[in-house]
């Protein structure tokens, strides 16, 4: 004989794996027929994994916004399905993320992206959390640890005042000012 694959109400597949041997009869719990040894019964479950854990921005110029992304990933067997992503105070003020539609249905072994801005407004050292959390019950929301340190340049001009002394008219002088960026960001100078 043959055996049956049945696509019940528990979600359960049957599939063939060699030849068959002895064919047993699984009474109420699956109405189902399988074979010992050449069929297993198998469930499709979907698991969650997130990389970074952490994100971390470093020093952010404030008044300017840094984006970064973290993968949702699937290692399981059946599709994974987010079913909420929210984040934790101070979000909307410094932090912000977008994860489109079509990564909220993550097939197996494939990724979604979440992409997270820092968006700092003051000099200030930031942190948040964002909470992934699936549809499936079985499967723990997952924390993503957001971090960000709004900061400014440092310049220093030396020498701090500068002095001409006498110059004749219709001529000209020149003196050096030496400018150093003291901070660990950029910064643009305008002559």
């Amino acid at each position: 004989g043959i055996c049956k694959t049945d696509y019940g109400s528990r979600g359960i597949k049957m599939t063939r794996l060699s030849t068959l041997k002895t064919c047993l009869t699984i009474i109420a719990t699956i109405g189902a027929i399988a074979c010992e040894d050449d069929l297993k019964v198998g469930q499709l479950d979907p698991q969650i994994a997130i990389d970074p854990a952490t994100v971390d921005f470093g020093n952010v110029q404030v008044g300017t916004t840094s984006e970064l992304r973290a993968r949702i990933s699937n290692p399981g067997t059946g599709v994974l399905t987010i079913a909420k992503v929210e984040g934790k105070t101070p979000f909307g003020e410094v932090f912000t993320f977008n994860i489109e539609d079509s990564d909220k249905e993550i097939a197996p072994g494939a990724v979604g992206i979440l992409t997270i801005t820092f968006s700092p407004k003051e000099l200030n050292a930031f942190e948040s959390v964002i909470l992934v959390k699936p549809a499936d019950s079985g499967l723990t929301t997952q924390a993503i640890t957001l971090k960000g340190v709004g900061v400014t340049a440092n310049l220093k001009i030396e020498p701090s005042v500068v002095s001409f002394g006498n110059v004749v008219v219709q001529t000209t002088k020149t003196v050096d000012v030496k400018v150093t960026n003291e901070s660990s960001i950029e910064a643009d100078i305008e002559f």
